[in-house]
């Protein structure tokens, strides 16, 4: 009897083990589903460092202030002056402020130095705070992968980085104290989209607040202004013929005529990439349209510091099956009715490639393995707990959005495309 308890037990114990083995395996399949590249211990470069001496006393967008500055990475060091503007729209009222900096030969800053720091010698570059992306990972993450999507389709093809802001991070030092992890980044220029300010055909219209107009809803330039600094009775002209067209073209006129005043794979791209990534802040404010002959008219993305669902603040999230509202946008409800064989079939296009989850979870990591994690420590004594979510935040997002963005853009998966 007493054997018999025992092997008794013993098969508890075996069955037991087993069942746990079985659970651990089923665990193990489940989360090989989701399973990430692990971001490389060892940064292959040191962090460039940018060196400010001067007190930054500007106050608002108006104030510029001239200063000392030294540049040090592997394989670039450079002793000069700059100009540092504070740059933004809400984000001017951050603490941590973002600034447009000019490099200059001279203490005065009228002679320009410019300098290659990987698209080319240029004078105007943008330090970026991303004070509501902790990660200071969205904008660049989301610019790479659009340039991609834009490169994939012969977009924007002389200009740095296909239409697309580019950077990468830097430290700053003020007079030689820390004063935070920033991205040194392509500004909103004319560089930017490879055009000449003299050319009165090469226009950059900003969609700079909601309005009636920004919306395609008004036959109006309210809410828009040239970058370029040109908004002369000729250029508004340009840009109200395209306003006119969206407004008040028929279906039939809309469906034929689209290509003599938008370009149909930028504006697709567009839609697409906002739908997938969630890119709620660029349906309005923050739209671009670039112009290279004053009639055919490019969306272009910028300003991408809340996709991955977050909101504007960095404080709260969009839910992954959120339904992006562009139809109050004239120009693309009319695209996503007039247009929806071509849409779906861009989304399955790019679905398979670009906008894989594995490329996507890829452009993530390799930008943020280039960030020394104790760069993050020195950024919170700096200045806090700054808003934003993990890195994990970004990669579980997208992997939960995925599949719902599959449903509304009727994704098939068995289906191959070139």
């Amino acid at each position: 009897m007493k054997f018999k308890y025992i092997r008794v037990a013993i098969f508890i114990l075996i069955a037991t083990a087993l069942s746990i083995c079985l659970i651990t395996y089923a665990i193990n399949i489940e989360y090989k589903q989701i399973e990430y590249r692990e971001i490389p211990e060892q940064i292959k470069e040191e962090t460039p460092k940018i060196y400010i001496e001067g007190e930054l006393t500007m106050k608002d967008k108006t104030e510029i202030g001239k200063f000392k500055v030294k540049y040090k990475s592997k394989n670039i060091s450079i002793d000069k002056y700059a100009t540092l503007k504070i740059q933004g729209s809400s984000s001017v009222w951050y603490p941590k402020k973002n600034y447009t900096i000019k490099f200059f030969n001279d203490e005065d800053c009228t002679d320009k130095f410019k300098v290659d720091f990987g698209w080319g010698r240029e004078n105007k570059y943008v330090l970026k705070a991303n004070w509501s992306d902790k990660t200071h990972s969205r904008n660049i993450v989301t610019a790479h992968l659009a340039a991609q999507v834009q490169d994939k389709y012969n977009l924007f093809q002389n200009t740095p980085n296909n239409g697309l802001i580019d950077g990468y991070p830097v430290e700053v030092y003020l007079n030689n104290e820390f004063h935070g992890l920033y991205t040194l980044n392509i500004p909103k220029d004319d560089w930017l989209y490879g055009m000449d300010k003299d050319n009165p055909n090469h226009i950059i219209m900003v969609g700079e607040k909601y309005s009636q107009a920004t919306v395609f809803k008004e036959l109006s330039l309210d809410g828009w202004n040239n970058q370029l600094d040109d908004n002369s009775p000729a250029v508004q002209q340009k840009m109200l013929r395209l306003i006119n067209f969206v407004m008040n073209s028929t279906d039939q006129e809309f469906k034929e005529d689209f290509e003599e005043y938008l370009n149909l794979d930028a504006t697709l791209n567009y839609y697409v990439i906002c739908h997938t990534l969630n890119i709620a802040d660029n349906t309005a404010k923050n739209l671009i349209f670039v112009t290279y002959d004053g009639k055919i008219w490019y969306p272009t993305l910028y300003d991408l510091d809340t996709t991955f669902g977050s909101f504007y603040n960095g404080l709260e999230l969009y839910p992954t099956d959120y339904p992006l509202h562009m139809s109050h946008n004239k120009l693309f409800e009319r695209l996503s009715i007039l247009f929806k064989k071509e849409i779906e079939q861009r989304y399955q296009e790019l679905r398979q490639t670009v906008l894989s989850e594995e490329n996507i979870i890829n452009e993530i990591d390799k930008f943020y393995s280039q960030i020394d994690p104790s760069l993050f420590e020195k950024e919170q004594q700096k200045w806090g707990e700054l808003p934003g979510y993990e890195i994990s935040q970004l990669k579980e997002y997208i992997h939960a959005r995925l599949p719902y963005v599959d449903k509304i853009m009727n994704y098939k998966t068995n289906k191959v495309n070139a």
